[in-house]
């Protein structure tokens, strides 16, 4: 949000090749602590972002063309899948997720699509942020909670 509280506006692009350090950069600190408190070993998280994150398909989040976020999804025939998402840490609780979020959910929305995810129960701030766009817990083991929003009827 700007100074007087209103949204800012983002933007969106595609990843390039280019973007490989700030996607390292951005994963690593935003999930480190949750990694780590999950109990994920210190010293192989970075190359395992580098795996993880080679493997997906990223949008890079922009506000005034500075890169505030990331969000990677898979489109499957009977569901989308978030895969990852993330905002700079110094970008964090001015509703940018949830703009990246609204914009996710608005896409599964005109396809009559539901979106599934997984988060970490360690990191309940997201669970939050997932509840209250109306996503529900499904199946969950010992890390992490299945998570799925329906998509929203559409006025004929």
């Amino acid at each position: 949000m700007d100074r007087e509280g209103a949204p800012q506006a983002l933007t969106w692009r595609g990843a390039t090749p280019d973007d490989a350090a700030f996607l390292l950069e951005l994963t690593d600190a935003t999930i480190r602590a949750y990694v780590r408190e999950s109990g994920g070993v210190e010293e192989r998280i970075r190359p395992w972002l580098e795996e993880r994150n080679a493997m997906m398909e990223w949008s890079i989040v922009l506000c005034n063309g500075e890169p505030v976020g990331a969000i990677a999804c898979k489109r499957w025939p009977t569901i989308i899948h978030l895969l990852s998402i993330h905002v700079v840490p110094e970008r964090q609780g001015q509703g940018i997720g949830t703009a990246m979020m609204q914009r996710l959910l608005s896409w599964a929305d005109v396809l009559q699509l539901p979106i599934g995810l997984e988060v970490l129960k360690v990191n309940s701030d997201a669970r939050r942020l997932y509840e209250r766009l109306g996503f529900v817990v499904g199946r969950q083991d010992d890390k992490n909670y299945r998570m799925l929003r329906q998509p929203a009827e559409q006025s004929r």
